[in-house]
C-alpha cells in the first residue's frame, strides 16, 4: 500500500491554507530554472543575491496564480540555502518555508553529477544534451508517517515526477544526512 493510496475523494478537496505559490515554486519555477541553468545554479544559489533570484522566480507565479492574489505569504528572503558535498559532488539544498499542505516541499536538493573538482567555469557554462544535475524534493506526506518523515521524490528534465519512498525527518541536517547516506550507496 503506497503512501498516497488513501488520498481524499475528489468531492473532498485538500484545503490550501496558504497560497499555491509554495507548491509551484519548488515543483515548477525552481525546477525549470535548475534544468535550464544546470551547473550555474551552484554559484547562483551561493551568491548573496540569491533572494533576488528567488523573487524573480516568484514574480511570474504571481501572474500565473492571479486568483491567489495577496495570498503568497513568503518572499525570496524567506527561502534558505545550505551547500555541501555528497560523495564528492556539490549539492545545493533550498530550504522552503514550512509546508502547510500535502506535496509541498520542505526542501529541494539540486545535486551535481560532476565531482566538485570538475566544477570549472568552463564546465558550468558548457551546453549539455542532458543537464548534469539531479533534482529532488522532500515533501509533506499526505498522511502520517513514522517519525513525521517526508516523501522523497525526484523530477527529471522531461517533467517526470517519481515518488522514491519515505525520506528523512523535515530538518535540514536530517535531510543532508539522508542524502549523503543514499548517494554514498546509489550512484546519481
Amino acid at each position: 500500500m503506497g503512501i498516497y493510496d488513501n488520498s481524499p475523494a475528489e468531492s473532498e478537496p485538500v484545503p490550501w491554507e496558504n497560497s499555491k505559490h509554495h507548491y509551484f515554486f519548488a515543483h515548477y519555477a525552481l525546477r525549470v530554472a535548475a534544468f535550464q541553468h544546470h551547473l550555474m545554479m551552484f554559484p547562483i544559489l551561493t551568491s548573496p543575491e540569491r533572494a533576488d533570484f528567488f523573487n524573480e522566480l516568484l514574480q511570474p507565479l504571481d501572474k500565473f496564480l492571479e486568483a491567489e492574489e495577496g495570498k503568497r505569504d513568503f518572499s525570496g528572503e524567506d527561502i534558505g540555502f545550505a551547500g555541501f558535498n555528497i560523495d564528492g559532488r556539490p549539492c545545493a539544498m533550498v530550504i522552503m518555508p514550512p509546508p502547510q499542505n500535502p506535496t509541498e516541499a520542505y526542501f529541494v536538493a539540486i545535486v551535481s553529477r560532476l565531482p566538485t573538482e570538475e566544477m570549472t567555469w568552463d564546465a558550468m557554462n558548457q551546453e549539455y544534451e542532458v543537464p548534469p544535475i539531479d533534482y529532488y524534493t522532500l515533501e509533506l506526506a499526505a498522511q502520517e508517517t513514522p517519525e513525521d518523515r517526508g516523501v522523497f521524490c525526484s523530477w527529471s528534465v522531461d517533467e517526470k515526477h517519481t515518488n522514491l519512498g519515505l525520506g528523512s525527518r523535515p530538518s535540514p541536517s536530517a535531510f543532508c544526512e539522508f542524502l549523503q547516506e543514499r548517494f554514498s550507496r546509489t550512484p546519481g
